[in-house]
């Protein structure tokens, strides 16, 4: 494993206590970003190597420092393209834009808005507290890179939110060039139970999966490869409730590949 000396730093300076599930979806949410940063920038290899660790905890607020492992394998992907500085950067774009400050770094998609108003969750609970995201790197050099309030942090909220709940509306129909990869399958065409797959894109929990006909369904559990192990390129019907995919019946299979390639 590779640790780069790059690190992200994360500072709740709290004024109450803090929700242990409140922080940990902040920290988790933050993970996910940084995952997926690593993937937009056009190295699917990684994807699912390259993570944020906490390296230490400090006492008194809650400061947090991150730093990203890697696989040596990935060693020139991982210096040279996905840094903790362009991430931290990347954060402050994101929240620049629904502070009316800039455009958005990229096109956000439903899991975008959801990590965003997590990272700020604390913080927008936490009156009179304080939220900072900052770079630092050799030689204990630090940058901020994002500072929130309370205050401004429940706004953020309320127009990350506005944004999803736009989205969400648009997730139900007919999605196209879905990537999609099982949690959960039962082979055989007359078994209609209990297949489960993930598109991170609309959502990342499991949701039930439908096939228009069996042959599509034979097509993607059968052979002898382990289809745990492999992606696939789908289009599907997307069936929601309050805006959350419930059931993915899938009409077509462009193509699957292996999910580490």
């Amino acid at each position: 494993m590779v640790v780069n000396e790059q690190k992200l730093r994360v500072e709740l300076l709290n004024k109450q206590p803090v929700e242990l599930i409140s922080i940990t979806n902040s920290l988790l949410s933050l993970g996910n970003q940084y995952r997926r940063f690593c993937y937009s920038r056009g190295n699917t290899g990684p994807y699912y190597d390259v993570k944020l660790y906490v390296e230490k905890i400090e006492s008194g607020s809650i400061i947090t420092d991150l730093v990203s492992v890697s696989p040596a394998i990935y060693l020139p992907f991982f210096e040279n393209i996905n840094s903790v500085v362009e991430f931290g950067l990347h954060l402050k774009t994101a929240y620049n834009y629904f502070r009316g400050k800039s455009e958005p770094p990229a096109k956000f998609e439903k899991v975008d808005y959801e990590d965003l108003g997590n990272i700020i969750e604390p913080i927008a609970k936490d009156v009179g507290g304080q939220f900072n995201i900052i770079n630092s790197g050799p030689g204990s050099v630090y940058f901020n890179v994002f500072s929130t309030d309370s205050s401004e942090a429940k706004s953020l909220k309320k127009k990350i939110n506005a944004e999803k709940r736009i989205v969400d509306k648009s997730l139900s129909g007919i999605q196209e060039q879905m990537l999609f990869y099982w949690h959960q399958a039962n082979k055989g065409a007359a078994n209609k139970k209990g297949d489960l797959g993930i598109i991170e894109t609309l959502s990342d929990k499991p949701v039930k999966v439908l096939f228009d006909t069996d042959a599509i369904k034979m097509a993607m559990l059968n052979g002898h490869r382990n289809i745990f192990k492999l992606a696939f390129i789908v289009d599907v019907q997307v069936q929601t409730i309050n805006g959350e995919p419930k059931i993915y019946k899938v009409i077509r299979v462009h193509e699957s590949f292996l999910q580490n390639h």
